[in-house]
């Protein structure tokens, strides 16, 4: 059944966030890739085992800091026209340099605002993020880490264009030079008595991947 995401940056490697794996095992585990629906077959030559799970040590399940992790596959995947991988930032440039940029976020997360599996999306969705400065991000939720975190909301108003239930650990990526860079992970949306709130006009929140890319290249060897 599929709870979270993820985004291949290697042939053998997943990045995705860490609360989606915390407390679980490897065997837990299976990574689908080269899929638009929910409902397609899945056999063998889209399904991946994991092999072992690296969670930041630093990860903190209540605050949510540093949010990220990192799964090893059992076997590499084949790159092919439907299934490539994702690029990683060259530099620790901060994305908040541009705030006002399109960055995508994709997912099959709740499509109606419920927090629960049974309103998985059947299709892969995408929507239009802008990034916010510091300030606000950390006037919406006070643990916000600067360095290693973004917070965004989303261009279309229509009803429930947020990432919600399902979404966690999927891509925030924005096209440079011809290339996907991989920008941030789907981390945190906001919450009301530990409820999600699937909200168009309330922020999200994002692990940002070049404040992790030290972390990343130490845990890939």
């Amino acid at each position: 059944m599929h709870f979270c995401g993820g985004s291949l940056i290697y042939s053998e490697t997943v990045l995705t966030a860490a609360h989606c794996v915390y407390g679980l095992k490897s065997s837990d585990l299976a990574v689908a890739v080269g899929i638009y629906h929910l409902n397609w077959n899945l056999n063998e030559s889209n399904i991946f085992y994991v092999s072992k799970i690296i969670i930041h040590e630093k990860y903190s399940k209540y605050s949510v800091n540093n949010d990220i992790a990192i799964l090893k596959l059992i076997q590499s995947v084949n790159i092919s026209s439907t299934v490539s991988t994702i690029c990683l930032p060259i530099h620790k440039k901060e994305l908040k340099n541009s705030y006002y940029k399109n960055l995508i976020t994709s997912g099959w997360g709740s499509t109606d605002g419920e927090n629960s599996p049974l309103s998985l999306s059947e299709d892969l969705k995408q929507t239009l993020l802008t990034i916010h400065d510091d300030k606000y991000c950390l006037k919406n939720f006070p643990f916000f880490e600067i360095k290693t975190m973004y917070c965004g909301s989303f261009k279309n108003s229509s009803l429930y264009s947020n990432i919600c239930y399902g979404d966690s650990g999927g891509p925030l990526f924005y096209s440079e030079n011809n290339k996907w860079i991989l920008y941030g992970i789907t981390s945190l949306l906001m919450t009301i008595n530990e409820t999600l709130i699937c909200d168009p006009s309330k922020p999200s929140f994002f692990s940002s991947v070049s404040g992790f890319l030290d972390w990343i290249a130490n845990n890939l060897v």
